[in-house]
């Protein structure tokens, strides 16, 4: 699916799928296997209640969600946060505002401001900035 402009949405309950977006905001939800989204443009956020999922962003802020293991998100522009299944936490990001919350499997909330909070109960996860230093909770 592509969308040079407005927001758009993408289903799928099965196998991965890709969305590209060069234009503002869009959303992206796969109950089912690993997806990959890409969004050279604005804010964007992705959903996944089921399998690991990669998501790259050259431009600013973004959200990686996974409900399962470790992951790592890398994100060589403005803020990012990086949601594992794990107890509560708070993230430092070098960035705009943003604040993620996750009642238990799923998140999906992407907020541009000044600081941002993170509530993830599962497991570990990673973070890395422009600066290249990782923080682990």
């Amino acid at each position: 699916m592509h969308c040079p402009g407005k927001a758009h949405i993408m289903h799928c309950p099965g196998k991965a799928h890709i969305t590209y977006c060069p234009g503002k905001a869009h959303t992206t939800y796969c109950p089912g296997k690993a997806h990959i989204m890409h969004c050279p443009g604005k804010a964007h956020t992705m959903h996944c209640p089921g399998k690991a999922h990669t998501m790259h962003c050259p431009g600013k802020a973004h959200i990686m969600h996974c409900p399962g293991k470790a992951h790592i998100m890398y994100c060589p522009g403005k803020a990012h946060i990086m949601y594992c299944p794990g107890k509560a936490h708070t993230t430092y990001c070098p960035g705009k505002a943003h604040i993620m919350h996750c009642p238990g499997k799923a998140h999906i909330m992407y907020c541009p401001g000044k600081a941002h909070t993170t509530y993830c109960p599962g497991k570990a996860h990673i973070m890395q900035n422009l600066i290249g230093r990782k923080i682990r909770v």
